[in-house]
């Protein structure tokens, strides 16, 4: 079972020859807890802790054709081809909550972490795919709210982001105090 991928400490593997489950599918570890994830990001069997699952649903959606470029060359007995972590600038080494979230134009948020952190992240050039598709109406997008158990974003239908890349991200465009309301 080749390993095709590690970021934020989360493991990815695939293989394809089970009975249990054999639709297209790969494995992501995580602190002693491991799952079984369709391309689409939902679960088949395990589970992870909720901001793993998070950034793993999310990678899945950034990478879905290669997975399943993967899964074809696994059934073929071909090796695996290693597929690139999430595209985020910096590792992120702090944990922080975000306490606030305002929608500051179409696909932008102004998010507040629980630091003081107040920054500003653009999801224009987005690709929704997967589990993330229903973002791509700009009317839903807006219907964010904060997840204060969680302690990241998240719609409506319990669809969430993991707080690491966007904490790395609103850093990287700090929001002045003269910009906000």
């Amino acid at each position: 079972m080749p390993r095709i991928n590690f970021f934020y400490g989360i493991a990815i593997w695939m293989y394809w020859n089970e009975g249990a489950h054999a639709r297209p599918h790969f494995h992501a570890r995580y602190a002693g807890q491991a799952a079984s994830v369709d391309f689409a990001g939902e679960v088949i069997a395990g589970s992870l802790p909720r901001r793993a699952l998070t950034l793993v649903r999310e990678w899945a959606s950034l990478h879905r054709d290669e997975l399943e470029a993967n899964w074809e060359r696994a059934r073929r007995d071909e090796p695996l081809l290693p597929i690139e972590p999430l595209p985020y600038h910096e590792p992120v080494e702090e944990l922080e909550d975000i306490t606030g979230v305002e929608v500051i134009g179409e696909y932008r948020l102004r998010l507040t972490f629980a630091d003081g952190t107040v920054g500003d992240v653009d999801f224009s050039g987005r690709a929704w795919r997967g589990v993330f598709e229903p973002l791509r109406d700009p009317a839903y997008f807006a219907c964010v709210a904060v997840d204060r158990e969680a302690g990241t974003i998240a719609w409506p239908d319990g669809l969430e982001m993991a707080p690491e890349p966007l904490y790395a991200e609103a850093r990287a465009n700090l929001a002045h105090a003269s910009s906000s309301s």
